[in-house]
């Protein structure tokens, strides 16, 4: 917040796994105010938030999150994927998108104790709609969120092979010029060197974890922190 107050950021990102461990119940959850509301306080972050599913989300209500929206004036998650436009100046503009990455993940699918909501053909679906919303872009900036990451080179993950495989080929098809994600607790900057896409991971919010190194990155660190950026 004290950060916001002179960077003067415009909406904020949630990267995934918004409530830990395991997600809220219902939006009248007690987590809405001891995890979010009580916490960013800050004048400088009464801005619109636009938030992603991650993995921990999935182990509570998702929909619950989804719902909150209708009771919060920042809180901005209409569906489990979505795509939002925001002005650069006065004619330039970029064009967010929202995705839920976690119908992707074979092994949350193979568990479905523990991940009862999601489902198979979900993904197949969200491929289409993003296909179909990149092919009709014509804004300056093209940005993809996601809670996974595509490549990493943190300790506990790494490389998403079913986002290599699924997710990548149609971020690099459309040229979309950043993808950003959490999953991971640190901060990367990764890009292959014969692809135009780059990926950041900005999941050091809480509970830092080691990082390293693989032939695709360009930044790593451990340390707690966020990402602030700049669109010219």
């Amino acid at each position: 917040g004290r950060y916001n107050e002179e960077f003067g950021g415009k909406f904020v990102i949630s990267t995934g796994d918004n409530f830990y461990c395991c997600g809220v119940a219902s939006p009248e959850d007690p987590q809405w105010m001891s995890s979010y509301e009580n916490v960013y306080t800050n004048h400088s972050l009464q801005i619109d938030w636009y938030p992603v599913l991650g993995n921990h989300d999935y182990l509570g209500n998702p929909q619950a999150e989804i719902d909150y929206s209708k009771r919060s004036r920042r809180w901005v998650m209409p569906a489990r994927y979505h795509t939002v436009v925001r002005k650069i100046g006065k004619a330039q503009s970029v064009r967010l998108i929202f995705l839920d990455t976690d119908p992707f993940i074979e092994s949350y699918l193979k568990n479905a104790d523990a991940y009862d909501h999601l489902q198979a053909a979900w993904a197949d679906q969200e491929l289409v709609w993003l296909d179909s919303v990149l092919s009709a872009s014509t804004e300056q900036w093209k940005i993809v969120v996601g809670h996974h990451p595509v490549y990493s080179s943190g300790s506990e993950h790494g490389d998403q092979k079913e986002l290599i495989a699924r997710l990548e080929p149609v971020l690099e098809k459309y040229q979309v010029d950043a993808y950003f994600s959490g999953h991971e607790h640190d901060l990367q900057h990764q890009k292959r060197k014969d692809g135009t896409v780059n990926y950041f991971v900005s999941g050091s919010a809480g509970a830092p974890r080691p990082t390293g190194r693989t032939a695709t990155t360009l930044f790593s660190s451990a340390d707690p922190g966020f990402m602030a950026v700049t669109l010219t």
